[in-house]
């Protein structure tokens, strides 16, 4: 058993080194084949141990695999002080079913969008760049999957950060692209500072009672950073049983923690990192989608205890979920972009997350990211081959789809199908908010939880509507006529890129029916399995969730998912009424306002401009009224130097001189009289 658990260290470090061995290969393309190769191997590794976890009694829920600890070379147990000699920087695996599952999730969507990118970005002058950025990416999700800690934590939502603005700057020498990667840049360096200052205060607040601690099995008392350590002093901080922490503390702390979440998750407003790398590659797409659901969701999973001792904050993190669940998609069903579109699904996805973690829902939460974040995947890879055939980004001048490129409408129409409900992705939020019950007890209040759940079906309708919409606009009809697209040449793109989405597609597939609730315990030969439930293997806890089918939550997401889609065959379809041209006038009337840039977007636009014009008054402030004293201060000592200069005439040297003489005299004469050498006559 030890041996394969050892296995997880070489599933997060396979990428990394994947990375420094592309820069070895002679070609680009011989970089890629590399860098794709070390990442299938960690895949394989993470299906290994993830096969032997599921079918294997452990006596552990949660092991910590750790390979490097640096600790201080003196260390005295007595010393108590805030900043102590007793620092200790873990470093290892965190191997538990979350992980296990969510690294192997990863690498399998990092594996799919490579491949693609082997096709898609032929002929491209960053061709070797973006898969050593790719590699850089996979290695800090993993690394922030995997950590048992928030320091180790920290080191991967860094590496994604900086990896995800790396692939927003890929097209850095296209106008306007370097402005806007910035904007990404500069988000999710406040995200960043979220994170830090949330490390800082934990180890304010909770690092001398860590220190004093005594040590338990397989983890170390010093290491103030620790999910299994902090557990239980969050709860005895809201208690009071830690000196200095009360429930504001704990307040304060889960807000850091949400603030740096909801910014990586693209909640509401705060998408604009991710409208900031729309001009990167469509696999980059495909993995920022990703790494914008994985880290955030993976943060708030691991400070759940937290967040259920500081008060009210489930609450508030619901609410902040509904209202960007239902921008989200509500923005979403107006735009004509084909990736604007992928963007604002991305942000309504991960605000029903946070719903379902605000409503109690551990373990429906994470079961939407694992279908969630192989249906992103899905659908932008489907959307660049759309872009690449129709040679527009635009989703009205497509049409046709069904007759001309069957293969592509496959993946688009399943991805559809799975974000309105089939995927289970809807119904497992819904049902986690009219369970409304949080782990070791509690719930929202009453008029919070009726304005989540209206949200929550709201979002499920309007998510619907726009998923079809994309399905019927694309797939029925004819392209728009325009000039240098010749509509009989319209086909499949190139085979690899289309069996990619396919693929994600299965693995949608595959996630969702992991996550059918009811499957009970069965045996297969000799080893009795804990049922392919989701809930069964990753749960919050000590103890199985036996989550039954809620099936009002199943027949209320199956209704809602349909009517939507029904909606969107009556408005968007090609099919000639004559009853539904009115409505689709007053539509775009109001989608061409929602389509355009958000006010966020705008704000982002303009400051630029506000900040160019600031500078300029700032020079015309430092030309017309500091430069001014300056030039005085200097024009005076300049006056001063020439009146002395006209006084240093030959009669005004010699008198200077005889009084400088004169002087001297004297000063010698009272060292003499007062040291005894010199004559004095006294009487």
């Amino acid at each position: 058993m030890t041996v394969i658990l050892n296995l997880t260290w070489a599933i997060v470090l396979l990428p990394l080194v994947g990375v420094g061995a592309s820069f070895l290969a002679e070609s680009a393309r011989r970089a890629a084949q590399t860098e794709i190769g070390f990442t299938a191997v960690a895949f394989a590794a993470a299906l290994i141990v993830l096969v032997f976890r599921l079918t294997h009694v452990i006596p552990t829920y949660e092991n910590s695999q750790t390979f490097w600890n640096l600790q201080p070379t003196s260390a005295s147990a007595a010393d108590t002080r805030l900043f102590s000699n007793n620092f200790l920087a873990l470093y290892g695996i965190r191997v538990d079913p979350l992980s296990l599952a969510f690294m192997a999730s990863t690498l399998f969507l990092s594996l799919i969008t490579q491949v693609h990118a082997l096709a898609s970005l032929r002929g491209d002058p960053q061709f070797r760049r973006f898969f050593w950025v790719a590699g850089a990416l996979t290695f800090g999700i993993l690394a922030t999957i995997s950590s048992p800690n928030l320091f180790q934590l920290l080191l991967g939502w860094e590496v994604a950060g900086v990896a995800g603005w790396m692939l927003a700057a890929h097209h850095w020498d296209r106008p306007g692209v370097g402005a806007r990667s910035t904007r990404t840049f500069v988000l999710l360096r406040v995200s960043d500072l979220a994170l830090i200052l949330a490390l800082a205060m934990t180890f304010a607040k909770f690092g001398i009672a860590v220190q004093q601690r005594v040590s338990t099995a397989g983890q170390l008392p010093t290491d103030p950073f620790s999910f299994s350590v902090l557990s239980p002093l969050w709860h005895l901080g809201h208690v009071g049983l830690v000196a200095g922490v009360g429930a504001r503390s704990l307040v304060v702390l889960a807000v850091l923690f949400v603030v740096a979440a909801v910014i990586r998750a693209t909640v509401g407003p705060l998408h604009l990192w991710f409208s900031g790398a729309l001009q990167a590659p469509v696999a980059g797409l495909a993995l920022l989608a990703v790494s914008a659901l994985m880290p955030a969701t993976v943060v708030l999973a691991r400070v759940y205890p937290l967040l259920l001792e500081a008060p009210r904050m489930l609450t508030v993190l619901a609410l902040i979920g509904a209202a960007g669940a239902v921008a989200g998609a509500l923005l979403a069903t107006a735009q004509r972009d084909l990736f604007r579109i992928g963007m604002f699904a991305v942000s309504s996805q991960a605000s029903l997350i946070m719903v379902a973690l605000g409503m109690g829902g551990y373990s429906p939460a994470l079961f939407m990211l694992f279908t969630g974040s192989c249906l992103c995947v899905v659908y932008f890879l489907t959307a660049g081959n759309l872009s690449r055939s129709y040679r527009t980004r635009d989703v009205a001048d497509c049409g046709g789809g069904w007759r001309r490129m069957p293969r592509t409408m496959l993946a688009l129409t399943g991805w559809a199908i799975g974000i309105s409900g089939v995927s289970l992705n809807t119904y497992s939020v819904l049902s986690a908010t009219l369970r409304n019950a949080r782990p070791g007890g509690g719930t929202a209040a009453g008029v919070a939880t009726a304005v989540v759940a209206a949200a929550v079906l709201l979002a499920m309708a309007l998510t619907a509507v726009y998923a079809f919409r994309v399905v019927f606009l694309v797939g029925s009809g004819d392209p728009l006529r325009r000039r240098g697209f010749d509509i009989a040449r319209l086909r499949e793109v190139d085979p690899l890129q289309r069996r990619t989405a396919l693929l994600a597609l299965a693995g949608a597939v595959v996630a969702t029916v992991v996550g059918i609730p009811g499957i009970n315990a069965f045996t297969v030969g000799a080893r009795r399995l804990p049922g392919f439930t989701f809930s069964h293997f990753i749960f919050y806890g000590g103890s199985r969730q036996q989550l039954a089918l809620d099936v009002v939550a199943l027949a209320i997401a199956a209704v809602l998912g349909a009517g939507g889609a029904a909606v969107a065959w009556w408005l968007f379809s090609a099919a000639p009424r004559t009853t539904v041209r009115e409505v689709r006038v007053r539509l775009a009337r109001v989608g061409t306002v929602l389509a355009g840039p958000t006010p966020g977007e705008r704000a982002a636009l303009r400051l630029p401009t506000v900040l160019v014009r600031a500078g300029q008054v700032l020079e015309r402030v430092d030309g017309q009224f500091l430069s001014p004293i300056a030039d005085a201060t200097g024009e005076s000592v300049n006056l001063a130097s020439q009146w002395l200069t006209r006084l240093r005439t030959p009669r005004f040297a010699f008198s200077t001189a005889a009084a400088f003489a004169v002087i001297a005299v004297l000063l010698a004469a009272s060292v003499l009289a007062v040291t005894g050498h010199f004559p004095v006559r006294t009487q």
